[in-house]
């Protein structure tokens, strides 16, 4: 605290001298910046090189050299920046984009800011041959039992060896699977991908899901289902576009058109003088 007090004391005494040497800095401020305006409005030929105005060209120096060698970091972390982001670039389009079978696309509404887009879809479900095995099991399933609930009734142990024992009745397999292709109520189903397509005829029923690979085969149909479903999405929205595209450019033709005719009009109002005026519209492209 004491010290404190004594430089308070020290500068209250040297004070005077402290604005004495600011006001001449100040002096000397504003008559370099009268030179630099007055070098500014002289001739090309009696100019002096700015570097004559320069009082201090050691700290000039330094703070050049300092200003370099700043710049010349940054521009080796931009170029590795670069380089690292095009690697990264390189791998995202090789891994993801590249694989697309669909590639993503958006129409937007013409004068407004609404827009729709389709799905992007990889080339081809990985399930699809885990679902052939699964239907060849499916159908056999459906062949060897008219009862799918038939394990999960109480049957003596003799019935069920003897019902084991038997060779599936292969003779009626138009039968069983036209069982399983009946019509169906699908308003409890929670989908309406029925309205759409022919539902896959060898699915199961809600209430004959009871095992692991039964419900997993359900898992995979509903995939394929929905697969589908995008499918027949991107080519209502492949016939958009293309239909969206033949109306733009035909109205880029017809404005093209309406232009080339204002241009004749004007020309002829132009050489008709005061007897005849026209008013230029504007036309706007989609």
């Amino acid at each position: 605290k004491k010290e404190i007090e004594r430089r308070k004391e020290k500068g209250k005494i040297y004070e005077p001298e402290h604005e004495a040497i600011f006001a001449e800095f100040a002096e000397i401020k504003q008559q370099l910046k009268e030179l630099l305006n007055r070098n500014e409005k002289a001739p090309a030929e009696e100019q002096f090189p700015l570097q004559v105005f320069n009082l201090n060209a050691e700290a000039t120096e330094k703070l050049t050299q300092e200003a370099n060698n700043t710049k010349e970091e940054e521009k080796k972390r931009l170029k590795q920046f670069i380089e690292s982001q095009s690697d990264i670039n390189e791998r995202l389009v090789e891994n993801c984009w590249a694989l697309m079978s669909r590639k993503p696309w958006k129409i937007r509404s013409m004068f407004k800011r609404a827009f729709v887009e389709n799905y992007a879809m990889l080339p081809a479900n990985p399930y699809r041959q885990h679902l052939e095995k699964v239907r060849v099991y499916r159908e056999t399933e459906l062949n060897a039992s008219h009862d799918a609930l038939l394990p999960w009734k109480p049957t003596p142990t003799y019935q069920l060896e003897s019902i084991l024992n038997r060779d599936p009745d292969y003779g009626n397999v138009l039968d069983n699977l036209a069982r399983a292709s009946l019509k169906k109520s699908f308003a409890l189903s929670g989908t309406t991908t029925h309205q759409f397509f022919e539902p896959y005829t060898l699915r199961y029923d809600q209430l004959e899901v009871v095992t692991f690979e039964q419900l997993y085969f359900e898992l995979i149909c509903g995939d394929v289902e929905i697969e589908k479903l995008r499918t027949l999405f991107n080519e209502k929205f492949e016939q958009i576009k293309t239909l969206k595209h033949e109306e733009i450019e035909l109205v880029l033709k017809r404005n093209r058109r309406a232009r080339y005719v204002q241009q004749e009009l004007v020309f002829l109002a132009n050489l008709m003088a005061d007897r005849s005026t026209f008013e230029v519209t504007h036309i706007e492209d989609p």
